[in-house]
This record gives structure tokens, sequence and C-alpha cells, in this order.
């Protein structure tokens, strides 16, 4: 199987010692098969110092699961990761996520 695409699911807590327990919870609710990337706590948005912190996780969707999975992810929230960097694109000099996302681009 192929792992490509990337998605966030924002406000979303897995921790590490539940890794397969959410892989297989997306298997099962979705029928999708991924891979659990990694968590990370959102930046403060430059106009309110006070936001921030939200856990956001990151996982790799397989590729021949996408079409089955693009529209139900929807309704949880869950974006394509280009989606999320390409509507921050107004915020050019600052971001809410951290510069190590860019790399997970596939298109």
């Amino acid at each position: 199987m192929e792992f490509k695409q990337v998605v966030l699911w924002p406000g979303t807590i897995v921790g590490k010692e539940k890794v397969e327990d959410f892989e297989k919870f997306i298997l099962e609710e979705l029928d999708t098969h991924v891979k659990y990337i990694e968590e990370f706590n959102t930046l403060s948005d430059r106009d309110d110092p006070e936001s921030g912190g939200r856990n956001d996780v990151l996982f790799y969707v397989a590729t021949e699961d996408i079409p089955k999975f693009a529209v139900p992810r929807l309704t949880l929230g869950m974006r394509w990761i280009e989606d999320v960097l390409d509507n921050e694109t107004y915020r050019q000099d600052y971001s809410i996520y951290p510069e190590s996302m860019k790399a997970l681009r596939c298109w």
C-alpha cells in the first residue's frame, strides 16, 4: 500500500501509546487505511497571543482509499494538508502551523 496524502485532524489527541488504536478506529469507522505521523500544538495567532495550543494530528491515507475517504472525512473536520496550508497563504509572515508541515505536501 502506498501512503502519500497527508490529512490534518484539528483538535484531536491520539497519544503515542494509542497509535495502533487510532489507525484501527479509522479503518473500522471509515474503511480507510492510515498511518499516524505525529501530533503537535498549534502556535499562537499573531493577533491573539492567548490562542494556540490546540492539539492537531497528522496522518497519511492509503492512496487506494482516498476516493472513499474524501467525502466522509469532512464530517469529522479532517482536512488535506494542502488545503490547510493554502488557506493560510494570506498570512505571509506567520502561521499557526509548524514550518515542517510544508515538506509533507504531495500536490
